[in-house]
């Protein structure tokens, strides 16, 4: 499980299931820019120039100023799982088992005052979510996940709900 990002402080706060083998491998959430949308839609929704210019350098991204620029505009990550099993190796959601939920993260959103909305990134984040967490009364909605593999959507049908989502908030 990867370290919550402005948790405590984000109006938004983006929840995965767990992070992908690439992002597992190197410590950092969504390292793998060429096939997840993650990066690439919070750099045009927020036209940062810190995120955008990272996302031009794939072999040298600093994630720790993209976080600090998430912080900035009032987001927040962190994911539901801390331990999985994943069926035939790869980060796909549907060959995931949350084997150990994140327990400490109810208690970050019950003491966040600042928190307007909870976004899932995929439906996996989502029922996972509301099976274990009973006692979070935030809005929440679901956002199609970031991942190249969420099919029947392009890069601009994807931005355009996920944008929604954030508008609304």
């Amino acid at each position: 499980m990867l370290r919550p990002i402005n948790v405590e402080n984000a109006e938004i706060l983006i929840l995965g299931s767990y992070p992908g083998l690439k992002s597992e491998g190197i410590d950092h959430y969504y390292a793998n820019i060429s096939k997840n949308h993650f990066w690439k839609i919070m750099g045009k929704y927020t036209n940062d120039d810190v995120i955008n210019s990272n996302l031009k350098k794939p072999y040298a991204i600093d994630f720790e100023s993209m976080y600090n620029q998430l912080a900035k505009y009032n987001f927040g990550l962190w994911d539901l799982c801390k331990t999985v099993k994943r069926a035939d190796g790869n980060s796909s959601d549907s060959n995931l088992e949350c084997v150990e939920i994140n327990t400490k993260l109810e208690e970050a959103i019950l003491g966040n005052r600042n928190l307007k909305r909870i976004c899932f990134n995929g439906r996996k984040a989502e029922r996972i979510f509301k099976r274990h967490n009973k006692k979070v009364a935030v809005d929440m909605v679901y956002i199609p996940s970031s991942s190249y593999r969420c099919r029947g959507l392009d890069f601009n049908e994807k931005y355009r709900l996920w944008k929604e989502a954030f508008d609304s908030a």
